[in-house]
């Protein structure tokens, strides 16, 4: 198994955007579409954030060999999340996987489920065609690095607080539905989402006894933090499509989709703002999809009265750790009760 991520998965936008092809619409909407499904089946599972970000990781890396039009996206995401569940060593059946994969498929038309067994055995032997096809085409590179472990490690060394931790957390976790782990490494996703979370909750991150800025001190330019912010708030603008991409007609990306791809795949919010971004200073991005699942966020304090949503705010007692209640947490709330 690798223990360090291979170069070979890191492309240049240019070069993504011309895997996509001529109907990038289609492209982009049904890859964030599929990375929503993965994360609904993951919870539904009850698996770790980690587990669930290794498979979207898989399912990009496979897409980013083979055009998404040729496979049914639902089983390549089954397959993806049954993998990741045995090599992050949280392996669920194969059953169960396909029986919250089918209820979560068909939950807006339950009378289509596959019911009969002959039904279930060939979804079990195309989910394990997947799987195989899935482990030639990354080349049995399992090993996945995350932004996660760079945040916390950084959250720690600064001593920040739970808030900006728990907001930049779920801008990663919202990272996922692009395409920027095929674009940049993971450290640079976890500052990036750091970034954003203090421009979010106008924290100002100091660097005690230097004039240079925190990123500075990383060694990181502020175009490449940016770059990363606006991938990732494109998510909340339902028209915005990648820098540079030209969509084509909506008659184009309905002839493209096959029988497989034929179910909705918004992801984006109904009621996003879509008002120009100056490249600095980033502003509050508009509350985040509407289908995120309960569980996918963690609480932050409220800023104001409203039962808004914002990055970083869901339900009470939710972790950000992948892991469950991390280390980081527990010594930050036991310094806080002495």
């Amino acid at each position: 198994m690798s223990t360090k991520t291979n170069s070979k998965w890191y492309f240049t936008k240019e070069q993504v955007l011309k895997h996509y092809g001529p109907d990038v619409k289609f492209e982009v909407t049904y890859r964030r579409a599929s990375a929503a499904f993965i994360q609904e089946m993951g919870i539904k599972l009850k698996l770790p954030q980690l587990t669930i970000a290794t498979a979207i990781a898989y399912f990009h890396r496979f897409f980013i060999r083979h055009q998404l039009k040729d496979h049914d996206r639902y089983i390549v995401s089954t397959a993806s999340l049954f993998l990741a569940g045995k090599v992050e060593e949280t392996p669920r059946k194969l059953d169960d996987v396909i029986k919250v994969s089918n209820m979560i498929r068909h939950k807006k038309k339950p009378e289509n489920t596959p019911t009969s067994p002959e039904e279930l055995a060939e979804i079990k032997n195309q989910v394990l065609t997947s799987e195989h096809a899935i482990l030639t085409t990354i080349a049995f590179e399992l090993a996945v690095d995350h932004p996660y472990k760079y945040l916390l490690e950084f959250m720690k060394a600064i001593g920040g607080n739970i808030s900006l931790c728990q907001v930049a957390w779920n801008f990663v976790n919202d990272s996922l539905r692009t395409s920027l782990c095929l674009n940049y490494p993971p450290d640079l996703i976890s500052y990036a989402s750091i970034y954003l979370a203090t421009k979010f909750l106008h924290y100002h991150l100091y660097t005690e006894g230097k004039k240079q800025q925190w990123w500075e001190v990383l060694n990181i330019k502020l175009e490449v933090l940016e770059d990363i912010s606006k991938q990732i708030l494109d998510l909340y603008e339902p028209s915005q499509l990648p820098p540079g991409a030209q969509s084509s007609s909506s008659s184009s990306s309905s002839s493209t989709t096959n029988n497989n791809n034929n179910q909705s795949a918004t992801t984006t919010p109904s009621n996003s703002t879509s008002n120009g971004r100056s490249s600095s200073p980033l502003p509050p991005p508009p509350p985040p999809p509407n289908d995120r699942e309960e569980g996918t966020n963690v609480n932050t304090t409220p800023t104001s009265s409203s039962n808004r949503l914002h990055p970083g705010s869901a339900g009470k007692n939710q972790r950000y750790s992948p892991y469950g209640n991390s280390p980081y947490r527990k010594e930050k709330e036991s310094n806080n009760n002495n």
